[in-house]
């Protein structure tokens, strides 16, 4: 999502694989929900045209989305050299933001968690959306800016 709130890129990823009933639960995708979707390797030179294209790249757990990435694009290169490479990309973390808001003691909240802290309320169907997670996120930061 760009700075002005308009989506970049929003797409689901086909994991090519049978999604657990576990990872369901938390995110109500199905193997149905993706199986049209791109999947990694066809949707990498979007991601990295994105990664490529931004100046600042803010994650909430940016440490936990941009390890998969990470790892996703290093499989990907080992076995197609024809794949973009992206350049590494830092993404400054959201939560550690909100974490030092909310007082800097205890565990890192959670987004839903920071966002109800500021009086954001998130939409249950949105949340562990990346598109619903990126508009939260814009949001708690644009609140905690103005704090």
């Amino acid at each position: 999502m760009g700075m002005d709130g308009q989506p970049v890129l929003d797409t689901l990823i086909n994991p090519e694989q049978p999604i657990p009933p576990a990872t369901t639960a938390v995110h109500s995708i199905t193997d149905e929900t993706v199986r049209s979707a791109p999947t990694f390797a066809d949707a990498w030179p979007s991601i990295c045209a994105v990664l490529n294209g931004v100046e600042n790249l803010i994650v909430y757990n940016a440490g936990y989305d941009m390890a998969i990435i990470r790892r996703l694009a290093k499989e990907l290169a080992h076995s197609d050299s024809t794949m973009p490479i992206c350049p590494s990309r830092s993404a400054d973390d959201a939560m550690h933001i909100a974490h030092a808001f909310m007082g800097g003691s205890g565990k890192y909240p959670r987004l839903n968690e920071a966002c109800a802290a500021v009086g954001i309320q998130q939409d249950a169907s949105s949340r562990q959306r990346a598109m619903g997670d990126c508009r939260a996120t814009r949001q708690l930061l644009i609140e905690l800016a103005s704090k």
